[in-house]
């Protein structure tokens, strides 16, 4: 990284924390906890930020291993 402005606040929809930014298939991704599941933007640019309709683990999941005291079985 060898020459950068800052642009001021991209973002503030929500209250979140530890954003992290890369490029990736042509276009930059912003990951941000938000407490309530990570969530994601893309931007063409780096300042214009357009949020996904979604939020990485917004509802808990069931994981790859069943609880201890659970029935499932994993296949």
């Amino acid at each position: 990284l060898y020459t950068w402005r800052q642009a001021g606040q991209v973002i503030g929809d929500h209250p979140g924390e530890g954003p992290k930014v890369f490029h990736f298939a042509g276009r930059y991704w912003m990951i941000v906890d938000q407490w309530r599941g990570i969530a994601v933007y893309h931007s063409p640019d780096g300042e214009a930020w357009t949020p996904q309709p979604r939020r990485i683990l917004a509802t808990p999941g069931a994981g790859l291993y069943p609880p201890r005291n659970s029935k499932r079985t994993i296949t």
